[in-house]
């Protein structure tokens, strides 16, 4: 089934990875109960895990080039579908190569977000006050994806900043419309409110008109609110946008100082798995 159909049909989950370690953990996730089974349709790699592992910031600093690498490797341990998220795509000529590389790599989507100028993640909020491209150039901008693509199995998402920007609601559907009537084949709309209430106004003004485009979320900022919520209220495409990074970090920092203090590792031994269970993860080589 093509990746656009299977958007179509809904109530899907995607995890971040942000490299091939996090890739194989994520792609060997399950969940089993009684009759529910669950495990996670795809992978995000993101900007930010992508700038975070490498320790630059989160501001289109990292050459394609060298995300490609590390897509590579995610994929070779990987057959789950693998959305990219391309920050702003640069400018034009730079957006056409990034769309047409991904799409040679056989990436199944490719998000682009309606920001120019100096890029700061859209986490910061009010905080790091940037710039919405305009609804012509950023029309351009998806008719341009459209165009560099290799394949059509390669889904071209756009992403609305309206509602991180303080623009409103009005202004996040307009553009909504606007990009779906560009070409654009899903819709992100980017949401940083606990309680997500603007995000589902959008939702229900955009389905209104086109109730079968696709609509991903990421509820990093809204954690308590269910999948299963997000899929009623009309969300097709869950992204778990960082977690897998986040969680190794703290655990990382604590490890460390133990070390330092203690001068030996017993102390932090009982938190980590053991080595043999570390081999194990790590694929045998093929007898001879």
């Amino acid at each position: 089934m093509k990746f656009l159909e299977k958007l179509i049909n809904g109530q899907m989950r995607i995890m971040e990875c942000h490299d091939a370690l996090s890739g194989m953990i994520a792609s060997q996730a399950s969940f089993s109960l009684d009759d529910d089974y669950k495990e996670f349709d795809g992978l995000w790699i993101s900007s930010l895990c992508d700038s975070l592992v490498r320790g630059r910031p989160d501001m289109e600093v990292v050459d394609i080039s060298d995300r490609l690498q590390m897509i590579e490797k995610i994929k070779s341990v990987s057959s789950k579908d693998i959305i990219v998220d391309i920050d702003s795509g640069g400018n034009i000529s730079q957006l056409f190569y990034t769309v047409k590389t991904l799409s040679e790599r056989g990436i199944n989507g490719i998000v682009i977000e309606d920001k120019i100028g100096i890029k700061f993640n859209s986490l910061y909020g009010k905080d790091n006050p940037q710039c919405q491209d305009t609804i012509e150039n950023f029309r351009k901008k998806i008719s341009i994806a459209l165009k560099a693509r290799i394949n059509d199995d390669t889904v071209i998402i756009a992403r609305i900043e309206s509602l991180t920007l303080g623009k409103g609601i009005d202004d996040a559907v307009f553009r909504g419309i606007e990009y779906i009537e560009a070409g654009a084949e899903a819709l992100l709309i980017h949401c940083i409110t606990r309680q997500a209430d603007d995000l589902f106004k959008v939702i229900e003004k955009i389905k209104r008109k086109y109730p079968s485009i696709p609509i991903v979320a990421v509820p990093t900022k809204f954690p308590e609110i269910e999948e299963e919520v997000l899929f009623d209220r009309g969300v097709n495409l869950v992204i778990y946008a960082n977690h897998l990074l986040r969680a190794i970090i703290q655990p990382m920092e604590k490890v460390a100082v133990s070390i330092l203090k203690n001068g030996r590792t017993s102390d932090v031994e009982h938190h980590l798995i053991s080595i043999n269970e570390v081999l194990n993860l790590i694929p045998k080589g093929i007898e001879v």
